[in-house]
């Protein structure tokens, strides 16, 4: 019957989404895994330029995703979180440098408290 046709392509169309959403979260999940692995290093032991390497390959991981999983909006929030962190390694790489002393330290925590 024609019902059960349709009900049938409806299930298909319901089960390719299913499993678009699960590969999507699956790519998803490896990303989050290392940065949060990053996030979990102590502060003497980062090296901002690995960082950023590390955070151009992960963008790259998503750009190269098939654009049925570049569709969802998990996707557009994981590149938008890349992004600004790659916006910020800058900054993470001035507070790395040599040039930045112990007194810079002090009067940087003092700003901040």
């Amino acid at each position: 019957s024609s019902a059960g046709a349709t009900t049938d392509n409806q299930l298909e169309v319901i089960l390719e989404e299913v499993k678009d959403l699960n590969e999507v979260w699956r790519e998803l999940s490896s990303i989050w895994t290392q940065i949060d692995e990053w996030k979990e290093k102590p502060w003497l032991s980062i090296s901002p330029r690995k960082v950023r390497s590390g955070l151009d390959t992960l963008l790259n991981q998503c750009k190269a995703m098939p654009a049925r999983l570049r569709s969802y909006s998990s996707y557009d929030y994981v590149t938008k979180v890349l992004k600004s962190y790659i916006k910020v390694n800058a900054t993470l790489i001035a507070l790395k440098s040599e040039a930045l002393k112990e007194r810079h330290w002090k009067s940087l925590m003092k700003e901040l408290n």
